[in-house]
């Protein structure tokens, strides 16, 4: 449902589709061989089709794989040259799947470093290892439990930290993994289909597991459908069994009939759950209404639902929502009810209505003194009511905790930043150089470089300022540029170190000595 009725996830139809070309054209390949070599044209159109899958989602990244449990079963292939054991192995996962795992670990790669550059993965320090396969474990019963019921269903199921392995809610989906595991290796010999099926599942739910966590959300939606193609397999395998099982004496017949018709009743059940879920993806306020709904310890869908309700222009609608949130937020959870005090004065804003606004930044901040968003919000309201001593004070102060900013919502710092007025003149340029060095250490340099630019235009006289400007020119490959910021830092100030030592690095890197380098290296041993 998710994939259909949100256009940025169609690429999981798109991928989906070229997902099962690939595994038909390898079939058709195995089919077509002749003393065991795959037929060649079908095998490189099974690797072009991979290629489609992986452009239009990296998630099929394993897909590889899945080949590879193919090749022991259902189609126990025994390849001449290699009929069995370890030589079976090499030649059916690595010899003939180098084309498939050549353009998987390149996407891989990319993935890893796109996400590594953009802030998306979570960092090692935040969820260690076995923290990971906790969540690895609950995804895949979450995944497979979603797929057998599918409701209830919510856009989001947020992740709740610290992560404990040694929670129930860890505890019970590691044991069941492990138990299932164990089963089907046990019984692989009887009931291979099962084990293959498991590993197949296990295989596509990695990418998008615990172990490559990124976003707010535990799980989702959305990444069941690659993975329970191979439960749809086994189950579609069940369904010709059930058909052949009265005439091979297996099933009675009434028995096999009423096992089909009790399959046709889920599948009628599924698509009336589909058709409901299908009014939820209405519009933002109907998606997030019951994603509160299902997710109602999470502080997240309040503030999409709020935010909705004002984008519909239904501002009284949006503060009603939020105040409902603010009375059942216990004082032990003050950074919350800091931020819906400060989401309340911002729709206050949306609706033009300054002085309800300024009285709700007012009230996050005798929750929160510290809040910096809050700080500049109400500072640039004042400052824009004419009232520019208090405004300039709290605008300074907001300054002077940026070394804290990170603890707070960068994009609503961002924002806040990026609408105080001209008027406040230097502070302006204090803030914006927080926030660059804020943006600078989440990786968005290209954010960070124009706000260092901003920060040395309104402190024409700071030199950290210029250093820092000089430090992003370089980490985006602009040698020159650098080399001219970190010249007018020192200019500014000859004896900053950071500037002089910064300077030098990059002289001897373009082989140049400016008069400012030697001053400095005087003046800074």
């Amino acid at each position: 449902m998710e994939s259909v009725a949100w256009a940025t996830e169609r690429r999981d139809v798109t991928m989906g589709l070229f997902a099962l070309l690939t595994v038909l054209a390898y079939l058709r390949a195995v089919r077509e061989s002749a003393d065991g070599r795959l037929d060649r044209r079908w095998y490189w159109a099974s690797v072009g089709l991979f290629g489609g899958a992986l452009l239009s989602k990296s998630l099929v990244i394993g897909l590889p794989l899945v080949l590879f449990v193919l090749d022991l079963y259902p189609l126990r292939r025994r390849p001449p040259a290699h009929p069995r054991g370890l030589g079976r192995i090499v030649w059916l996962g690595l010899v003939e799947k180098w084309p498939f795992l050549a353009l998987s670990g390149a996407v891989g790669i990319l993935m890893l470093a796109l996400g590594a550059q953009r802030g998306n993965m979570t960092a090692l320090d935040a969820l260690g290892l076995g923290q990971r396969l906790a969540l690895t474990a609950y995804g895949l019963v979450f995944y497979l439990g979603k797929a057998v019921v599918p409701w209830p269903l919510s856009p989001l199921y947020t992740l709740f930290h610290p992560v404990r392995p040694w929670d129930p809610m860890y505890l019970g989906p590691m044991a069941a993994v492990t138990l299932v595991t164990a089963v089907l290796i046990a019984l692989r010999r009887r009931w291979p289909a099962g084990l293959a099926a498991w590993v197949a599942y296990v295989v596509l739910l990695l990418p998008v597991s615990g172990l490559f966590h990124n976003g707010p959300q535990i799980a989702a939606d959305r990444y069941t459908y690659a993975a329970s193609m191979s439960w749809a397999l086994l189950v579609g395998a069940g369904v010709a069994w059930c058909g052949r099982a009265p005439r091979t004496g297996r099933l009675s017949r009434p028995l096999a009939h009423g096992l089909l018709a009790a399959l046709a009743l889920v599948l009628l059940g599924w698509a009336a759950l589909t058709i409901r879920q299908e009014r939820i993806w209405h519009d933002s306020v109907t998606l997030w209404s019951r994603a509160a709904l299902v997710d109602s310890q999470s502080d997240i869908p309040i503030f999409y639902l709020g935010w909705s309700l004002a984008d519909a222009g239904r501002f009284d609608d949006a503060l009603e929502h939020f105040n409902r949130a603010l009375a059942r937020t216990p004082d032990r959870l003050p950074a919350l009810k800091a931020q819906l005090l400060l989401h309340m004065g911002l729709i206050e804003q949306r609706a033009r209505r300054p002085a309800a606004a300024e009285e709700r930044f007012r009230q996050a901040l005798a929750v929160d003194p510290d809040h910096p968003v809050a700080l500049i919000r109400l500072g640039s309201a004042l400052l824009q009511g004419r009232e520019s001593v208090e405004a300039q004070g709290l605008l300074e102060r907001a300054a002077q905790l940026g070394p804290g900013w990170g603890a707070y919502d960068a994009g609503e710092l961002r924002s806040a930043v990026a609408q105080v007025p001209p008027e406040a003149g230097a502070v302006r340029g204090r803030l914006a150089h927080a926030m660059a060095g804020l943006l600078r250490r989440h990786g968005q340099l290209d954010e960070a470089l124009e706000l260092y630019r901003l920060a040395a235009e309104l402190l024409p006289a700071n030199a950290a300022a210029w250093n820092d400007l000089g430090v992003a020119y370089a980490l985006r490959g602009r040698s020159g540029e650098a080399v001219s910021a970190f010249v007018i830092a020192l200019r500014v100030s000859p004896t900053s170190r950071d500037a002089c030592d910064n300077l030098r690095r990059m002289a001897q890197t373009l082989a140049t000595a400016p008069p400012e380098l030697v001053a400095c290296s005087k003046a800074t041993p």
